[in-house]
């Protein structure tokens, strides 16, 4: 008879940029997930296509029929460094219902890359104190984002750790699930879990995380060759997440084995010398914007433009405008952008009606670093408070406030109320534009999440020159203060080590 487990389950999700001029308050966890008590498994179950959600835990153990202590569910859209005081709330919450309990377990989902007002490694500053109030004889598993700096004392601190095997993220629930197996096997003594970690002295941009080709598939591939051996658990590559000035930033792959530290650190070193020989294809070199306007012009038919230096998934504010000012300067005849977040942009819509005109400016209303603002001379073409589907976070419909749709010179501009994640959505579509007889169309976030929404819709995608935070010249995004040096391609003569 299967011994009935005790668990506790919680999650803290949030993708930092050091670099984004915006500060992440409580309020913006509570806008997206901050669930605590019975709110923690109402809000999860059966959910299994978002990054972030814990539906893979909260499904496996209610039909175990363990008994479960939920901690806290929180998370929030990227964006710029978390408050000290909305970490330690929700620090303190999971804590403090992790005290008085005897447990068999604990089931973490975390992301990796955040971080908070004065402390970069907010991932292993919460596992420590988990630890702390736990014990070191309870396990510890954790389901990071693959776009995680995992660090060292996050390893120190968990019995296990596994990375989503997908970018775009479709796995997160199936990880979880074999968490708790693995759970299930370290409590009947079957297993003694060995977590190692190294890391190549890398910084990748996100552009080329993808898992279904290019180099990220090549580790993939290799790292499940490496899980057939009967003693290894589970090989995690990590891509990183190159926004966040961490001292840890960047690639790094995690492998647990069946009590085997030897074969741990074999796969490891193998792994980190096999991303150094192909490190250059996760970089390329965007289209210089002029030659991109133009290529879409003399080819003809619809062009999707990749603006990756300003992604609202990689903490981009939404609100740039350099490549659509380009646009508009260029006189392309017809257009579209998704999407714009100005709130008084859609204020004004609102107030001039369907069929009015909104004048003033749009966009680049927080800094400089993604464009100047627009100049509007713009008819409203739809207004709607239609909430959007999550891009992966499944669960509720997002709620983006209110939206209106403008017609800048033949450019349809989506602008929402509030910071809108767009990536892998084709919001024209939901909202009723055809875009088929466009020229070009701006989408804000990674191309290869665009290209599984719009598929081959569009003639070509380009990824043109832009500014902004998530630039994928890493070297472009801001001046890095905590990241260990050197690191390619910040640094030149960079020689393989492996921390």
């Amino acid at each position: 008879m299967e011994k009935k487990l005790r668990v506790a389950i919680g999650s803290f999700w949030h993708e930092t940029s050091s670099f984004s001029s915006e500060y992440t308050s409580l309020e913006e966890f509570k806008t997206w997930v901050l669930d605590e008590k019975e709110q923690v498994l109402e809000g999860s179950r059966g959910v299994r296509t978002c990054s972030g959600n814990i539906g893979g835990y909260v499904d496996y153990v209610e039909e175990k029929g363990w008994d479960v202590v939920p901690l806290i569910a929180a998370g929030a859209i990227p964006s710029g460094p978390i408050r000290k005081e909305a970490y330690e709330y929700i620090k303190n919450v999971m804590i403090n219902n992790l005290k008085g309990q005897e447990l068999d377990g604990v089931l973490l989902h975390l992301h990796g890359a955040a971080v908070v007002e004065g402390l970069d490694d907010c991932e292993g500053d919460l596992l420590t104190a988990v630890r702390e109030e736990v014990g070191e004889e309870t396990p510890v598993l954790v389901v990071f984002d693959p776009h995680g700096n995992i660090s060292d004392l996050s390893v120190e601190k968990a019995d296990a750790i596994f990375a989503y095997n997908t970018q775009p993220h479709e796995d997160s629930y199936e990880r979880e699930q074999e968490a708790c197996q693995l759970l299930e096997q370290i409590v009947s003594g079957r297993v003694k879990t060995t977590c190692v970690r190294m890391q190549p002295p890398i910084l990748l941009p996100a552009l080329r995380t993808e898992t279904e080709s290019g180099p990220m598939k090549k580790l993939m591939d290799r790292a499940y060759k490496w899980e057939e051996n009967e003693n290894v658990i589970n090989v995690s590559p990590f891509a990183g997440f190159y926004g966040s000035d961490k001292k840890e930033a960047g690639p790094s792959f995690i492998v647990v084995t069946n009590n085997d530290t030897e074969l741990a650190e074999k796969i490891a070193r193998d792994m980190v010398e096999f991303m150094w020989e192909i490190k250059e294809e996760f970089f390329i070199e965007p289209t210089p914007l002029e030659e991109a306007i133009e290529k879409a012009m003399s080819e003809g038919g619809l062009w999707a433009f990749i603006d990756e230096c300003d992604d609202p998934c990689g903490a981009g504010p939404g609100d740039g405008t350099y490549i659509l000012q380009a646009v508009l300067d260029a006189k392309v005849p017809s257009g579209g952008v998704s999407a714009i977040h100005d709130p008084k942009v859609v204020e004004r819509a609102y107030q001039a009606g369907v069929g009015g005109v909104v004048t003033g400016k749009l966009g680049a209303w927080r800094d400089n670093l993604h464009g100047e603002p627009v100049d509007l001379n713009a008819k409203v073409v739809k207004l709607t408070d239609e909430k959007l589907p999550y891009a992966y976070y499944g669960g509720d419909p997002q709620d983006v406030g209110r939206i209106a749709v403008i017609d800048q010179n033949g450019i349809l501009i989506v602008v929402t109320e509030l910071k809108a994640d767009t990536e892998n959505l084709n919001v024209f579509e939901i909202l009723g534009i055809d875009v088929r007889d466009l020229n070009i169309i701006i989408l804000k976030g990674l191309g290869h999440a665009y290209k599984k929404a719009f598929k081959d819709l569009p003639k070509g995608y380009i990824t043109p020159e832009s500014i902004g935070i998530t630039n994928p010249d890493v070297r472009k995004i801001g001046e890095f203060k905590n990241i260990r040096r050197p690191v390619y391609p910040l640094d030149k003569n960079v020689a393989l080590r492996y921390k």
